[in-house]
């Protein structure tokens, strides 16, 4: 299952920039969904988020969500966090 449609499952999808909600998302979030959807509940992998550059006193603008694999393409951890903070908004 593509992580778009995995995140979706748990009501986690961007909003049009243009809408001027602000919808707000916590990376434990995104973790959770995929903890649930992707690997039945059972373990947690941690990706890595990347954010757009942020105004100032606005939550970070969610970039991309990396998935880590290692040589034999088994989903790990990611050793690297990402630049998001916590919250963050994702728009289309």
């Amino acid at each position: 299952m593509a992580l778009y449609d995995i995140l979706q499952l748990d009501g986690i999808v961007p909003v049009p920039r243009s809408s001027k909600v602000g919808v707000t998302y916590n990376q434990n979030q995104v973790i959770e969904a995929i903890k649930k959807h992707h690997f039945g509940g059972q373990i947690a992998i941690l990706p890595e988020f990347h954010c757009n550059a942020k105004l100032r006193g606005t939550p970070d603008q969610l970039r991309e969500i990396r998935m880590c694999l290692n040589h034999n393409a088994d989903y790990i951890n990611c050793t690297n966090s990402g630049n998001c903070a916590t919250m963050f908004y994702w728009y289309t």
